[in-house]
């Protein structure tokens, strides 16, 4: 096993990784990144949240009780039973052959995997 360079070289840091490992504008170009990704992140769930539930119900909002979706008219109440068994169909697989370890319950299930 070779030994591990260090990340200074004459007081200067090596490469781009010990750059932003070891300077404070390194840290500091890394948490605004992180920040800045995980903000557009939010607000990406946040409108996939909404485009799915326009595309299940026909509304922006979530229907209040007793109205039928105006994209599934036919399905009349039965929708409420049918979107949730698409998206478990859509669901189960997905977790099955790509991410096996996000299985189980809860945060700290999650938080293990």
């Amino acid at each position: 096993m070779a030994p591990r360079t260090k990340p200074f070289v004459d007081g200067e840091p090596r490469g781009i990784g010990g750059w932003l490992r070891e300077t404070r504008f390194g840290m500091l170009t890394v948490a605004l990144t992180v920040g800045i990704v995980s903000g557009f992140g939010a607000v990406g769930f946040r409108y996939l949240i909404i485009v799915f539930t326009w595309l299940s119900t026909g509304q922006i909002h979530p229907l209040p009780p007793g109205q039928v979706s105006s994209h599934l008219p036919f399905l009349g109440h039965w929708f409420l039973w049918v979107i949730p068994v698409v998206g478990g169909a859509v669901y189960g697989p997905l977790i099955h052959w790509l991410a096996r370890e996000a299985r189980g319950y809860g945060v700290p299930q999650v938080m293990m995997a």
